[in-house]
């Protein structure tokens, strides 16, 4: 090939792909015109834009009533319509859902269809001018929640001087008011029930919107028709979801399109939890239908095919960026019903919003959990959880052992709102969730058991001192060898005496010894069962002072995190480690300790387990005899601690009052033997 051909082709290839891009850049949506508010007059007749089914916006008449200055949600006009015509009648006026949609005189957009008016018809509705929704980017302020009109507004025989902004539906309306309210977006649900519906409802009402028609919406599985229907062109009046959770279950709030500018979409024309900056997923909304609800109708949508993200969440609108999307959290959960012997696996994208992840991932657990084992109530659960997140270094994981006598699933998810609570709130890193996963081993029986009491167990009668001579002649103390562990199913009932009846007493307490390995046995009752006993080993602290301790035998389930109420969904209130003061430990002054984002993790991971029997030595810091006045002890000692974990939930906990001495000296000792040596040679 000539170099001369090979040029032609090259220029040919270049020309083809500019005028392709040129003709893309072309060939993307622009802004249309824009009629501003003082152009209006009452009565003009025009036209808004919106889905009453499937994915294809239609037109339906509207006639201007008033333009209203001042009374706007960011405390511009607000432009007063009627929606007329079939589809209206047909349905009963503004449906929820379709807020966003865009109302035009000629061919020109005034903006979109934001307020509804729900002491009236539901045919009244209010317009969010264009020029609003465009300063979406700057922090604009809002309306007062009582607007004083200019003047006088008439409608269908009453007279308005004033607009009362209200959250919800009013019962009443003061006298001369006409109370508004944003049309609201309903929230789409796939896959959630009566008993998880409350944690939504709390969650979307602090948003302002409607979940009055969850439930109705939730009970049904994502449709065909949202996933086999080609993918349409967004366009102004085109139905879409704001997307919270993707997967087996969905959580999405649904409303219009206003305006569509190249890759730039306006939506909705108020808020949806007014946070500003955002990263919302952006979906088709397949509408099903519209529904005749209490107060008023709503689109029955389902979620269809992902489009973007939304970026923006303001007073006047929402803002979003097509075929862009954002960075999710996934979730992936396996459930194990030990009743049934069946496994099922589920996953979920959640978005990133700190503020409402946990509640939402609260949400899908406890559904997803319910669906699976088909029952509430009565139970014990194995949890295991993998928490990455940014700025780890290894998986934050935990597994633990839960008991509830009314609710095991909600009971199981306390200890992981506390973790996920943990990297929340810490003030040393950013910790985002990256990647959660959660696994649960649940079946319907009652494995817990009472701690009922614990003593010390010495295999046979121990001397005041225990002497060997060694070959130098020195007397020393043998060190007995150490017990072989049990296994709680092989281990023989331990006879569990009166305080009196045991030669290693003093003042009615057992004596033990600094760096003393002592043998605990803890009788345990399992619920129903005949009772039996675990050993635990416990070392004496070599640092010990002498006097009294005390011995405490307990579980972490004395501190074992609340199952998770619907009514504290919207601001967890989940009992997080037990504070010093509540635990026994030193209070440590904040200056004399620098603590670290590792030292908050591994104290939560170092957390007693709820199936671990725990024993700890604790000196009370006085001589038996001294009424309670402390000894002077400089320092108390490091704690010690024994665990080891039992098929059960343990619940209850028991003590053992010691008394501490040190072991006679045994130069002392020899030198008494020496004596009395040389008095036997006396004689």
């Amino acid at each position: 090939m000539s170099k001369f051909l090979l040029k032609i082709i090259t220029i040919g290839i270049f020309v083809l792909v500019s005028n392709f891009l040129f003709l893309s850049d072309i060939a993307l949506p622009a802004m249309p015109d824009v009629i501003d508010p003082c152009e209006l007059e009452e009565g003009m007749a025009g036209y808004g834009k919106t889905v009453f089914h499937g994915l294809e916006p239609i037109e339906f008449p509207v006639i201007v009533r008033g333009v209203l200055e001042g009374a706007g949600m960011d405390g511009g006009p607000l432009i007063l319509i009627e929606l007329t015509g079939e589809e209206i009648e047909k349905y009963g006026g503004i449906s929820l859902g379709m807020s966003g949609s865009p109302v035009y005189f000629g061919d020109r957009l005034a903006g979109a269809l934001s307020i509804t008016f729900p002491m009236t018809d539901h045919s009244l509705g209010g317009v969010t001018p264009l020029a609003s929704m465009l300063k979406i980017k700057d922090f604009e302020k809002s309306a007062s929640a009582s607007v004083k009109l200019q003047k006088p507004f008439d409608f269908n025989g009453k007279t308005y001087r004033q607009i009362e902004y209200v959250n919800g539906s009013p019962d009443e309306c003061p006298v001369d008011s006409l109370c508004a309210r944003t049309a609201m977006a309903p929230v789409a649900v796939t896959g959630l029930s009566e008993r998880t519906m409350p944690f939504l409802k709390n969650l979307f009402r602090a948003g302002g919107l409607d979940p009055a028609q969850a439930q109705t919406i939730g009970s049904g599985i994502r449709t065909a028709s949202a996933d086999s229907t080609p993918l349409k062109e967004i366009v102004p009046g085109s139905s879409v979801a704001v997307q919270l959770v993707r997967g087996d279950i969905d959580i999405s709030a649904v409303g219009t399109v206003t305006a569509v500018e190249g890759k730039d979409v306006y939506m909705f024309g108020h808020p949806f939890f007014r946070k500003g900056n955002v990263k919302y997923l952006l979906a088709d909304a397949y509408v099903h239908a519209i529904v005749r609800g209490d107060n008023m109708p709503f689109k029955a949508t389902s979620t269809g095919s992902l489009r973007g993200q939304v970026l923006q969440d303001r007073g006047s609108a929402l803002f979003g960026k097509l075929d862009a999307y954002p960075a999710l959290v996934p979730v992936d959960l396996t459930i194990r019903d030990m009743d049934l012997d069946r496994s099922f696996d589920y996953s979920f994208k959640i978005v990133r919003d700190e503020d409402i992840l946990i509640n939402l991932i609260a949400t899908v657990l406890l559904q997803s959990i319910d669906n699976s084992i088909d029952r509430i109530g009565f139970g014990s659960s194995v949890v295991k959880f993998n928490i990455d997140f940014k700025g780890a270094r290894e998986p934050l994981s935990r597994i633990n052992m839960f008991y509830d006598r009314s609710d095991v699933t909600g009971r199981s998810l306390g200890e992981l709102a506390s973790a996920l609570l943990l990297l929340r709130d810490n003030k040393f890193i950013n910790a985002d969730l990256e990647k959660l996963s959660f696994d649960i081993e649940i079946k319907s029986d009652h494995s817990f058991a009472e701690i009922e009491k614990a003593v010390i167990n010495r295999a046979e009668p121990e001397k005041e001192v225990a002497e060997k001579e060694t070959e130098d002649g020195s007397a020393g103390h043998e060190e007995a060898a150490e017990p072989e562990e049990i296994n709680v199913k092989k281990m023989a009932a331990v006879s569990f005496g009166s305080p009196g009846d045991s030669p290693y007493k003093k003042n009615g307490f057992d004596v033990v010894h600094p760096g003393e390995k002592l043998e605990l046995s803890v009788q345990l009752r399992p619920f129903r069962k005949e009772p039996l006993n675990e050993k635990l080993f416990l070392k004496v602290p070599g640092d010990i002072p002498t006097g009294r301790a005390i011995i405490n035998i307990f579980s972490g389930a004395e501190a074992m995190q609340p199952a998770l109420p619907p009514e504290l969904m919207i601001d967890i209130q989940v009992e997080g480690p037990l504070s010093r003061e509540e635990s026994g430990e030193e209070i440590i002054a904040e200056e004399d300790k620098d603590e670290t984002f590792e030292d908050l993790v591994r104290e939560f991971l170092e957390i007693d387990l709820n199936n671990e029997l725990v024993a700890t030595i604790d000196s009370l810091g006085f001589e038996s005899g001294s009424n309670g006045n402390s000894s002077t002890v400089a320092d108390k000692p490091a704690c010690e601690k024994a665990k080891k974990k039992t098929d059960w939930v343990l619940r209850g906990s028991a003590r053992i009052e010691v008394e501490v001495r040190q072991k006679a000296d045994s130069n002392k000792t020899t030198i008494k033997k020496s004596r009395l040596d040389n008095l036997r040679s006396n004689f």
